[in-house]
């Protein structure tokens, strides 16, 4: 049976439009889930850096003879290092950082890792990226704020160069 032209028109302006609805909330369905995998990749990337970062300290210190003890953001050292030593283990962190996101990023160039599996690739750009910009933002923040690992170390140096005006310097070591 025929329909009329409006009617037929109407029939299928609806369908499209339910058609459409279901679509939308797929879609938002779908952005939600990729904004909580980022959310979830960006969070595990930054603290993989984290633990290397800090697990650089650790191991420069074990290195030097000092018994590490891993904090959740610093590293413990027993006996207390002298100042040389604590300069040494304080900048090995974000030199490991600069270096490994280099190393990382070169690796990613190269071989483009994870590319099967999205949201693995993801948390290794994140680690990549967390790496770079820890590398980076340490060594940027120690001219301009009197915190951080490299402000440390520096401090440390300057004292030691006779520079003792201003000494970002962690409580453990004081300038003889």
């Amino acid at each position: 049976m025929p329909c009329e032209f409006t009617l037929c028109e109407t029939s299928a302006m609806n369908d499209a439009r339910r058609l459409t609805v279901r679509a939308d909330s797929q879609a938002a369905a779908d952005r939600s889930t990729l904004v909580r995998s980022g959310v979830v990749a960006f969070v595990t990337g930054a603290a993989i850096m984290t633990l290397l970062h800090e697990g650089s300290h650790a191991v420069a210190g074990g290195l030097q003879g000092f018994r590490p003890t891993q904090l959740p953001f610093a590293v413990g050292y027993t006996p207390d290092p002298p100042p040389a030593a604590e300069a040494r283990t304080a900048i090995t962190g974000p030199l490991f950082s600069l270096v490994s996101g280099f190393v990382l990023y070169a690796v990613d160039r190269l071989v483009r890792p994870f590319r099967a599996r999205p949201y693995w690739r993801l948390v290794w750009l994140w680690t990549v990226f967390a790496s770079l910009q820890e590398g980076f933002g340490y060594f940027f923040i120690a001219g301009f704020v009197p915190a951080g690992d490299t402000a440390v170390a520096l401090g440390i140096w300057a004292c030691r160069a006779g520079r003792t005006s201003s000494r970002p310097r962690s409580a453990s070591a004081g300038c003889s």
